[in-house]
């Protein structure tokens, strides 16, 4: 019996620790004209926030854009690397320190070729990260915003801080998301239409009107 009284102590502590873990939400709303654009890569400082992170912590919630505003991201296949589109998002610590943890990421109110994961996962050394590093599309696609989700895995107990949304390959900003391409049945439907349209235009350019 003294022999299990370690091993179930133990096993309460670990629940206990599950149990006080903290949830921070934090959803900010992004102005775009607020971005710089450094080679491929377009960056959004965060509005400033602080979280007091423990081990187990977690910090969660949606990017938004002013105005409803849309991201499009188009791939570069000709560029070094293959031109992969990147999105990550940042919160660093207030010093510098062993630290790691996990981040799940998924898009809103996708538009175009979207071909990724519907949720990306990551892990991340020194700062927590949620961030797709990897081939989303084989064109282009748009978002209008992001739910996020981090995990402070290890490390002591430290102020976190936002630091900022990266985007890439190539990053515009609209307030719509960009078009599908029409498939082929929908080509010939849309050529046939307008072929059915010009017929009756010229039928009815041929008829003759009655002097008056």
């Amino acid at each position: 019996m003294n022999a299990i009284k370690p091993i179930l102590c133990a096993a309460l502590a670990c629940v206990a620790t599950a149990a006080s873990a903290d949830v921070f939400i934090y959803d900010p709303v992004l102005d775009p004209a607020t971005a710089t654009t450094v080679s491929s890569i377009t960056s959004i400082i965060l509005p400033a926030a602080t979280f007091n992170l423990h081990p187990g912590d977690i910090v969660q919630g949606t990017i938004s854009f002013l105005g409803g505003a849309a991201v499009t991201l188009t791939s570069d296949p000709a560029s070094v690397g293959g031109g992969y589109e990147y999105v990550s998002l940042d919160i660093r610590p207030s010093t510098v320190g062993t630290v790691s943890g996990t981040g799940q990421l998924s898009f809103t109110g996708i538009g175009g070729d979207y071909t990724g994961a519907p949720v990306q996962t990551n892990l991340s050394n020194g700062l927590l990260a949620a961030s797709a590093l990897n081939d989303l599309t084989p064109t282009a696609f748009s978002f209008t915003g992001i739910a996020y989700s981090m995990t402070y895995t290890s490390g002591t107990p430290t102020i976190f801080t936002p630091d900022m949304l990266q985007l890439g390959y190539h990053v515009a900003f609209g307030p719509t998301t960009p078009l599908a391409v029409p498939e082929a049945a929908t080509w010939a439907m849309m050529i046939g239409g307008l072929g059915l349209v010009g017929a009756t235009m010229r039928r009815r350019a041929g008829i003759l009107r009655p002097a008056a």
